[in-house]
C-alpha cells in the first residue's frame, strides 16, 4: 500500500512536471464559475422567448445553496459538508483538482517531500491528469491549505435515465422514424456515414441482432480497464440500437443507421459516479475523435448543486467543437418533477426532453430549463421510456445534419434546431418541449439563419 502512494504521489508530480499550462481550474468567490480565467457568461442560444437567459428552477430544496459546491481554502470543508448533510445526497469521496504551475517556484524534490506529507489516503485514485479522488478529508484539508490543490467537491453520483413510467398511450413500432420525418434525410442521402458518435453508458453488447451491420469502433471499458466491452446492464445497447440498429423483423433502421459508434463503457449498474465520467468525456474528445458525444444520464443534488468538474470537462468538448447531447431527466422518486438534472443542464449541451406518439410531453419527462429540444421517448425501444431513449433520437439528427455540412460547429448545429424545430408549446422557447420537436423534413437543406439572439417582442 505505501508503494501505491508513492506511485500516486509520483504521478502527480509527474504530471505537473509535464503539465504546466494543464487544463483550465476554477477562480475567484466560492459559487461563481470560472472558464480559462474569463468569466462564464450563458449560452447565447438558450432565450426563454423572452429575451431572458433561462434560470434554474425557483422550487428547488435547499435553495440558499451555492450553484456548486465548491471547496476552496478559503470556503472550508467542513461547512460545505454542513450543507451536503442538511440535504444528503449519495456521493462518494472528494474530488481535487490539482493546480497547474505549482512546481515554477519550487524544486521537484522539495515538492515531492511536500506532496507525499500530504496525502495520507490509501485509497486515492489519479481520475484524470489534473483531478484526485480521496476519502480522507484530511488530505484534502492539506492539499488545498498547501497551494497544491485548487479547489474539491464532492463526487456525486450520477444515474442513467431510462423508466417504464406510466404512459400507457398504444404505439405503432417504429413511430419515432416516422415522426422525426426520417425518409426525409434517407431521401437526401443522409445515413450518419463519416460521424462519429461517442456513448458514454454501460456499454454495448456487439453480439445483439440488430446491431449485426453497425459501424462499432473498439472503444474502452472504465469498469474494467479494458477495450473488452460488455453490457451487463442493457441500457447503452438499447441507445446504441436506436441510432444505429437494423430490425429484421420491421422496415426499421436506426436514426442515422451509418453513423460510426464509439462505445465508452462506465456504468456496471443504474448509478456511477461524476469520478468515473470525467475521463470517458475527455477521451471522447481528445483519442476518440468523436463529432457528437451522447449521455443518456444526470446528475441531481438535493442541495442544487452541480459538479464544477463535469462542468468544465464539458467545456472541453465544446471548445473541441464537439456537439453534446444529453438526457433532461425523468420524474421519478429520486427525481421529483422540476429537477434540474446536468449535463443537460450546462448551456452548452443539448439537453432532451421526451414526447409520446401524440406529440405530447411525456408525463415522466422533466419539464426544466435543462430542456433544449423534445424527441421520442416513449415505446421507441423494447416497450420502454424515458428521456433516455429520447437523447440518442437527438444525437442522430445531429449526425445526419454533420453529415450534410460537416463545416457546423456545435453553436451553430444548436441554433439550427432552435430555427426550424416544430413548437408544441407556447410560441418560442419553454420549459416542456425546449424550442420543439425535431423534424428532419424541416432541418434538411435549410441553413442556418443567424446566430444573433432573437430580440424579444
Amino acid at each position: 500500500m505505501e508503494r501505491d502512494k508513492k506511485r500516486i504521489v509520483l504521478l502527480v508530480l509527474l504530471c505537473l512536471l509535464l503539465n504546466p499550462g494543464w487544463s483550465t481550474y476554477a477562480e475567484g468567490l466560492p459559487g461563481t464559475a470560472f472558464i480559462t480565467g474569463q468569466e462564464f457568461s450563458g449560452h447565447p442560444f438558450r432565450d426563454n422567448g423572452q429575451g431572458e437567459e433561462r434560470g434554474e428552477p425557483e422550487d428547488r430544496n435547499c435553495s440558499d445553496n451555492d450553484a456548486s459546491l465548491v471547496i476552496t481554502e478559503e470556503r472550508e470543508l467542513a461547512t460545505v459538508k454542513e450543507q451536503i448533510e442538511e440535504c444528503p445526497d449519495p456521493w462518494d469521496g472528494y474530488l481535487v483538482k490539482l493546480k497547474s504551475g505549482v512546481l515554477e517556484q519550487e524544486s521537484a524534490a522539495l515538492m515531492e517531500e511536500e506532496v507525499s506529507g500530504l496525502i495520507n489516503d490509501e485509497t486515492e485514485q489519479m481520475i484524470t491528469g489534473d483531478v484526485l479522488l480521496l476519502h480522507e478529508e484530511a488530505s484534502v484539508a492539506n492539499l488545498l491549505q498547501s497551494g497544491v490543490a485548487d479547489y474539491a467537491e464532492p463526487n456525486w453520483e450520477v444515474e442513467l435515465m431510462d423508466v417504464t413510467a406510466e404512459e400507457t398511450i398504444s404505439v405503432i413500432h417504429g413511430w419515432a422514424y416516422e415522426a422525426m420525418a426520417i425518409d426525409a434525410a434517407r431521401a437526401q442521402g443522409l445515413t450518419g456515414k463519416g460521424v462519429r458518435i461517442g456513448i458514454i453508458d454501460s456499454g454495448v453488447d456487439f453480439t445483439h441482432p440488430d446491431l449485426e451491420n453497425a459501424v462499432i469502433l473498439e472503444g474502452y471499458n472504465y469498469v474494467e480497464k479494458t477495450t473488452a466491452v460488455t453490457d451487463e446492464v442493457g441500457h447503452g445497447t438499447k441507445v446504441t440500437r436506436l441510432i444505429v440498429g437494423e430490425e429484421d423483423q420491421y422496415p426499421v433502421t436506426g436514426i442515422a443507421a451509418e453513423a460510426e459508434i464509439v462505445p465508452l463503457q462506465c456504468f456496471s449498474s443504474s448509478t456511477t459516479h461524476v469520478a468515473d465520467l470525467l475521463r470517458p468525456i475527455t477521451d471522447a474528445v481528445d483519442q476518440y475523435n468523436c463529432d457528437i458525444i451522447n449521455m443518456s444520464w444526470g446528475l441531481k443534488t438535493l442541495s442544487g448543486s452541480h459538479s464544477q468538474m463535469m462542468k468544465e470537462t464539458v467545456e472541453h468538448a465544446w471548445e473541441h467543437g464537439v456537439v453534446m447531447v444529453a438526457a433532461a431527466g425523468n420524474v421519478s422518486s429520486s427525481y421529483p418533477a422540476g429537477s434540474l438534472l446536468y449535463p443537460a443542464a450546462y448551456d452548452h449541451v443539448i439537453g432532451v426532453g421526451a414526447v409520446n406518439q401524440n406529440l405530447t410531453v411525456a408525463s415522466y419527462s422533466q419539464q426544466t430549463a435543462a430542456v433544449y429540444v423534445a424527441a421520442p421517448g416513449t415505446s421507441v425501444v423494447d416497450g420502454l421510456n424515458g428521456t433516455s431513449f429520447a437523447c440518442p433520437c437527438v444525437s442522430g439528427a445531429a449526425a445526419l445534419l454533420l453529415q450534410e455540412d460537416p463545416a457546423l460547429t456545435p453553436a451553430e448545429l444548436m441554433k439550427k434546431l432552435q430555427d426550424y424545430a416544430v413548437d408544441l408549446g407556447e410560441d418560442g422557447y419553454d420549459t416542456s418541449s425546449g424550442w420543439g420537436f425535431l423534424q428532419m423534413d424541416r432541418l434538411v437543406g435549410h441553413v442556418v439563419i443567424s446566430l444573433e439572439i432573437q430580440e424579444p417582442q
